[in-house]
């Protein structure tokens, strides 16, 4: 979790230290000038061969990449040096692929075998499966952390519904930071961003100069401001820590209820469900069960899988329609209320069966708002 927002951060801390950064990862390819749709997270070898030389010729000194463990496992970064690699965190996902747990924290380790000698690894020293890799590392290794010892940490100053203030520091030195990114992960990722720009030896200044300039990142804890009285977020959250720790930022800051909006992808891990239902549980008030990408399953049999997290099903409803499930939270939503509609964040397609559909979540929240606010009897405001 975390890989494309840190992905970002890293970018802004480079920009802010004069490297101009191409970026490869979830949210698209670009080298700087331009950005093209991303098919995979991270590309096929050929493809991705073309983007470092497209990169290299819009005179970047620098590109980040989000490397996944499908790609590792596959190889797909082969013949390619890294000066960092980083790892935000290793939690449960992608179990369908990798099979076990084990498996899928040997495939992340597999980054490191593209580190340069003298290259920095980074390191979460608060992750527990990130902390794995740090007995076996033979690189040059900085740790973050907010909790546990570590070269770079951070203490959170304020948090509120629009932006949060830590104060960030590396040995000696400390510096505040406001960030428009919510909650404590991004605080995460900012200090993994901070890391790279401290190995690459920028100072504190215009670290922290790179992290304030990094404002929204699509489909990531993204708000959508239509004048209402309650709090509306898109957000990619699709396992169960992302889920957890989603919400856990949005309680505090809610003084009503938080109505969290879900589901679960088809034909993927299916180990995953009962736990993302049993974070919703936990952290939210009232819960939407919806098709997040159903793809070839039955719609019906991952709701039900769903259901078997849950220890309050009564706060729980089901409506399989996504735009529907939508609508029945805002028109739930009171003021003082947080709305977070979870699962699909950036993306513009719904997948069901062989059909693959446009479908925006913040599409189609402004619509439903706009109409709330010109004058929809559901609603209880006017702009």
């Amino acid at each position: 979790n975390g890989k494309t927002t840190t992905s970002y951060l890293i970018a802004g801390v480079l920009a802010a230290g004069g490297f101009p950064t191409g970026v490869i990862g979830t949210l698209g390819y670009s080298d700087g000038m331009q950005t093209e749709p991303a098919p995979l997270t991270t590309p096929t070898a050929p493809v991705l061969a073309r983007w470092l030389e497209r990169i290299s010729q819009a005179n970047c000194t620098h590109a980040v990449m989000e490397v996944s463990s499908h790609a590792l496992a596959q190889s797909r970064v082969a013949g390619i040096e890294f000066d960092a690699a980083c790892v935000t965190n290793v939690r449960h996902d992608h179990l369908d692929y990798h099979g076990t747990f084990e498996n899928y924290l040997r495939a992340k380790g597999r980054i490191f075998d593209y580190l340069l000698p003298e290259g920095v690894a980074v390191i979460n020293a608060d992750d527990a499966g990130a902390s794995e890799y740090l007995d076996t590392l033979q690189h040059p290794t900085l740790t973050i952390g907010l909790h546990n010892a570590a070269e770079i940490s951070a203490q959170i100053i304020e948090q509120s519904i629009s932006d949060q203030t830590f104060l960030l520091t590396a040995g000696s030195e400390s510096m505040p930071v406001r960030t428009t990114l919510l909650g404590t992960h991004n605080v995460y990722n900012c200090l993994v961003a901070a890391a790279v720009g401290f190995a690459y030896g920028l100072d504190i200044a215009s670290v922290v100069r790179g992290l304030e300039s990094v404002g929204t990142i699509s489909g990531r804890l993204e708000r959508i401001e239509c004048g209402q009285p309650f709090g509306v977020f898109v957000d990619y959250a699709h396992t169960p820590d992302a889920l957890e720790e989603v919400l856990a930022t949005l309680r505090p800051l809610t003084s009503g209820r938080l109505i969290c909006v879900f589901g679960a992808g088809g034909d993927r891990d299916r180990s995953k469900r009962p736990w993302m239902a049993r974070a919703v549980d936990r952290q939210a008030d009232l819960a939407i069960i919806t098709n997040d990408n159903p793809r070839s399953e039955d719609p019906s049999d991952i709701a039900q899988d769903l259901l078997t997290g849950f220890r309050q099903p009564a706060r729980v409803s089901t409506i399989f329609d996504r735009q529907q499930a939508i609508q029945f939270a805002l028109d739930m939503a009171e003021p003082g209320d947080t709305v977070l509609i979870a699962g699909k964040g950036h993306e513009t397609t719904q997948t069901i069966g062989e059909e693959e559909l446009h479908f925006d979540d913040r599409e189609v929240v402004r619509e439903a708002l706009y109409q709330g606010a010109a004058g929809s009897p559901r609603y209880r405001w006017a702009v």
